[in-house]
C-alpha cells in the first residue's frame, strides 16, 4: 500500500490503525516537523512520528497535518480546507487542556461553529435552542446547557453554545 493510501486509510506501514491527537511542539513522539504550505488561516506540516511503544523500536509514521497559526492541531489538510477555506472559520482550542481545535468564528458566515469528527453546527445571536438539541439542558452536562426555547442574545452566548456543542458531540 502506498504512503498516500495509508494516510487516507489511517493505517501505518503494517496496516494497523492510528489516531493522531494533535501534538504540540513539546510532544516527544514528533521527531521532525516541516512546513509544507502556508494558507490563510492555517499551515500544512509534514510530521514524522516515532511510534515507540506503539510499534517496533525505530518505527515512524509520516503524516501531513494542518495547524492554526498558533500551532494548534486542526486535523488533516482536507479538514482544514473545509473548516477554513470553505466556511471561513478561524479554529481555536476550547481551553489549554485540549490538544485539538474544536470551535471557532467565521466572519464570512457571522457564526460561531463547534465541531468534532461526528458533526458541526453554527450559532449566532438570535439562534433558538430547540428541544432535544445537544446544547439544551436536556442533553448537555449538568449546568452547562441552555433551556429549550432560549434565544441566544449575545455573541458570547453563541460562542458558549459552539464550545458546548463541540464538547457534547466529541
Amino acid at each position: 500500500m502506498s504512503s498516500a493510501a495509508r494516510r487516507r486509510a489511517r493505517v501505518d506501514e503494517r496496516g494497523r490503525p492510528f489516531i493522531l491527537t494533535g501534538p504540540r511542539d513539546t510532544d516527544p513522539d514528533v521527531s521532525s516537523r516541516r512546513l509544507v504550505r502556508e494558507a490563510g488561516l492555517y499551515d500544512v506540516h509534514e510530521e514524522v512520528w516515532e511510534l515507540g511503544t506503539r510499534g517496533r523500536p525505530g518505527d515512524t509514521l509520516t503524516s501531513r497535518i494542518a495547524r492554526n497559526k498558533s500551532g494548534d492541531y486542526i486535523g488533516d489538510e482536507r479538514d482544514a480546507k473545509f473548516l477554513c477555506d470553505q466556511l471561513g472559520i478561524a479554529p481555536v482550542r476550547a481551553d489549554d487542556g485540549h490538544s485539538v481545535c474544536s470551535y471557532g468564528y467565521s466572519e464570512a458566515k457571522g457564526k460561531w461553529f463547534g465541531w468534532s469528527h461526528r458533526a458541526i453546527h453554527g450559532f449566532r445571536e438570535g439562534h433558538k435552542v430547540s428541544t432535544g438539541s445537544v446544547v439544551s439542558t436536556e442533553h448537555a452536562a449538568e449546568g452547562r446547557g441552555f433551556q429549550p426555547g432560549h434565544v441566544l442574545r449575545t455573541d458570547e452566548e453563541a460562542r458558549r453554545a459552539a464550545m458546548l456543542f463541540a464538547s457534547e458531540v466529541s
